[in-house]
């Protein structure tokens, strides 16, 4: 039997009732003669993000026998089970991943007033979705067997996105400096390079901190970027799921005497490496050892 999911009928109309406050103050504004340029830019703009939203939210996730259909507005997209490579799931987050179609499907969930903020029933869509792929993944990643080497994603574009807002304020105040003044080549040089240094050492930090190897074993988890830390699986003590509103959240390990390592789960097979996480410290999830922290 198919089953639909889509946003909550009270979060369209809560952003229904916003957005038609909004249309009529713009209105209002326009038979007082009270609109200059800049207020219709502003009405403009917020104008294409209030249709974004709405068309967003008028988006369906159908599951059948046969896999999902995702629509948006921009288009249906649909992945039969047997395509599906990983997923990993937690109380308000759920990634589909097909490697072969480059595809990842990042669904979240949560609540503000009340109004719940994501395809729902949440907790259905994600037992039906682990229902009908686990299992089979399940004797895929028992098949292939260890060691189960990954790379962790890199520089990704959120971490890029972070970095252009910095870098575009430091050549906006050097295009002003140029322009509003004259002479003081050296100085306005050294302005820019001053300025792009700074954000240098940040950058190093997150490369280095993004270009590791994830190796997992029978003997424990071992993570490599120029210094090695493995942690065997009798040592464990906690893993802790996180979860991020905007984002894919981590997997933190500890062990003894203070080792501990994150992993992202935007790494490549993060489903795999929670299943023999799980596999082989035998921590139920039921106990304190894997908690789950709330975003």
């Amino acid at each position: 039997m198919a089953k639909l999911y889509t946003y909550p009928l009270s979060l369209r109309r809560l952003v229904t009732a916003s957005i038609s406050i909004g249309g009529a103050l713009f209105v209002w504004l326009v038979v007082r003669r009270q609109l200059n340029l800049d207020a219709i830019m502003a009405f403009l703009l917020l104008g294409i993000l209030c249709a974004w939203v709405m068309l967003e939210l008028h988006s369906t996730l159908k599951l059948d026998e046969n896999g999902i259909s995702y629509r948006t507005f921009k288009g249906r997209s649909t992945l039969k089970w047997f395509e599906i490579t990983d997923v990993h799931t937690s109380p308000h987050a759920l990634f589909i991943i097909v490697a072969h179609r480059n595809t990842k499907i990042v669904l979240h969930h949560g609540e503000y007033a009340g109004i719940g903020t994501g395809f729902e029933p949440f907790e259905d869509l994600r037992h039906e979705v682990t229902r009908h792929t686990l299992p089979r993944l399940s004797k895929i990643w028992e098949q292939e067997g260890l060691p189960l080497v990954c790379r962790y994603p890199g520089i990704t574009r959120a971490i890029m996105l972070v970095y252009a807002v910095p870098l575009l304020l430091i050549i906006t105040f050097f295009i002003l400096f140029v322009t509003s003044t004259e002479g003081m080549v050296a100085e306005k040089i050294a302005f820019l390079i001053l300025g792009i240094l700074a954000i240098v050492p940040f950058w190093l930090r997150d490369y280095r901190k993004n270009h590791k190897t994830l190796t997992v074993t029978s003997e424990g988890i071992k993570q490599t970027n120029g210094q090695d830390i493995f942690i065997q699986w009798s040592e464990v003590q906690e893993i802790m799921i996180t979860e991020e509103a905007l984002g894919f959240g981590s997997i933190t390990v500890k062990g003894h005497a203070g080792l501990e390592m994150q992993i992202p789960r935007s790494i490549q097979k993060c489903g795999a490496i929670i299943y023999w996480l799980k596999r082989y410290t035998n921590l139920p999830e039921t106990s304190h050892s894997i908690m789950t922290e709330q975003w």
